[in-house]
């Protein structure tokens, strides 16, 4: 009798613990999805600023981009006064964005400088330190958010060990182990994978680079940065539903081509970059006839927005030694190409 008692104690007190683990693991996910909202909005900060001080130095002003960026820092303020995300409880987010703020504003005034005097010394050294600043608030808002997935993964664990624990509530066990696994899923898909295109996100392609820094020598790689044409046309003139699609199309079509070649992620608004291991020249080659084929074929089709890529491609052993010099290099090609496509449109018009 006393043991019948004991174990339904145990029991109940088990039942308990499962439930309080399991409203704070879902607490808990629920804020971690809005602190990854808030490194997409840092990346797109990073990106978009260095492509902002890349059209300045091309004579390309680009007052929009200036009034994009401070929107979302602006919208990081009202999220952060708001307190509806993990990271505002903690005064060195605060900090580090009051001091990108700060050091943006900065960047704008030597911007409008620079277009006057055309003198780019300056403004080399501020982008420099923005881009260093805005790189250090990346790292630190994906490491507060892997620290989290951690602490989640082992929140985890312990409501499994207690489900085990209630093998007589076997309808309770099967339920929470199945939602344990949605819940693991959609985290591992929310913390690694974009949730408009379903590619890899800039988080996985840091860890994928992050393993080729610690790499001496590099392997065979070959680098691609990808550049939509015109999507910001897109988006201004029919729409942002109607760029999702664009974004989403192309995110079909290259992830179809490149499952034998490698990997390739979105590395924020229209931007995305491959890292293939072990492919020569020609397999590139090939990659790129397939991709247009494919790319052609579907602008043939009844779509109300043609599809228009500039790429960039280098490689390793042969343009660089480091995998920061060859993402570099393929950016400025990928730019390049860019600035070619725009020229033979303007020729055309």
């Amino acid at each position: 009798m006393e043991n019948k008692r004991f174990i339904i104690k145990l029991i109940t007190i088990l039942l308990f613990i499962s439930i309080i683990i399991d409203i704070i693991y879902d607490e808990s996910f629920y804020m971690l999805y809005r602190d990854s909202e808030i490194l997409n909005y840092a990346g797109s900060i990073e990106a978009s600023t260095q492509k902002l001080v890349k059209q300045e130095l091309m004579g390309i002003d680009n007052d929009e981009l200036i009034d994009e960026i401070y929107g979302i820092i602006s919208s990081l303020k009202e999220y952060n006064k708001r307190k509806i995300f993990l990271l505002a409880k903690e005064q060195k987010f605060t900090d580090k964005l009051s001091n990108i703020e700060l050091s943006f504003g900065n960047l704008v005034q030597e911007i409008y400088r620079y277009r006057q005097s055309k003198d780019p010394q300056k403004l080399y050294e501020l982008s420099e330190d923005f881009f260093n600043k805005s790189n250090d608030f990346v790292n630190y808002v994906q490491e507060y958010s892997e620290d989290k997935v951690i602490i989640l993964r082992y929140m985890g664990h312990l409501l499994y060990l207690s489900i085990i624990a209630l093998i007589l509530v076997d309808l309770y066990q099967n339920y929470s182990i199945r939602r344990l696994k949605r819940n693991k899923d959609k985290m591992e898909q929310l913390a690694y994978y974009d949730s408009l295109t379903r590619l890899p996100n800039r988080t996985y392609l840091d860890q994928v680079l992050a393993k080729y820094k610690k790499t001496k020598p590099l392997p065979t790689l070959a680098c691609i940065f990808f550049d939509l044409n015109n999507l910001k046309t897109t988006n201004d003139s029919l729409g942002h539903n109607t760029g999702d699609k664009v974004l989403q199309d192309f995110s079909h079509i290259i992830r179809e081509i490149s499952k034998d070649y490698g990997i390739i992620a979105r590395n924020g608004g229209d931007e995305f970059v491959g890292i293939f291991e072990n492919c020569t020249e020609q397999d590139i080659e090939g990659f790129k006839k397939s991709l247009y084929r494919e790319i052609e074929r579907y602008n043939q089709e009844e779509v109300e927005v043609k599809l228009s890529v500039a790429m960039g491609v280098s490689y390793s052993r042969v343009d660089a030694n480091t995998i920061e010099e060859l993402i570099t290099i393929a950016d400025q090609r990928m730019y390049k190409d860019k600035k070619s496509h725009a020229a033979k449109l303007s020729s055309i018009a």
